[in-house]
């Protein structure tokens, strides 16, 4: 199974749901800066996924990976004034959490 455009669009929704819950009132100040980041960071699986399938990463390399696209997404949360580090946290293991099944079951091995 592949990380596909339609599951990719699934995952993005999972994962504004998510943080939508976890920041209440501060989404609507998150919103633009977080969903370019989702974005991206699903565009990062495909292409995790991509080279792993190649055999241009080791899983190891593509975990590694994985941890700079989460830490990118913490800091661009932690960025909105008015959210804290706890907030980020919460909200980065929320988005984790609900992705993280259809993305290791669309690898066929365990990235998250």
């Amino acid at each position: 199974m592949t990380l596909t455009d339609k599951n990719r669009k699934d995952l993005l929704e999972r994962m504004i749901e998510a943080a939508k819950e976890v920041l209440n009132s501060s989404w609507l100040e998150v919103k633009p800066f977080a969903e370019q980041e989702f974005s991206h960071f699903t565009d990062n699986l495909k292409l995790i996924q991509e080279l792993t399938t190649a055999g241009k990463i080791t899983q190891e390399q593509a975990r590694n990976q994985m941890e700079i696209q989460k830490e990118s997404m913490r800091l661009v949360i932690l960025c909105i004034r008015g959210v804290g580090i706890v907030a980020a946290e919460n909200t980065l293991n929320a988005i984790i959490e609900v992705i993280k099944t259809p993305v290791n079951k669309a690898l066929g091995w365990a990235l998250l």
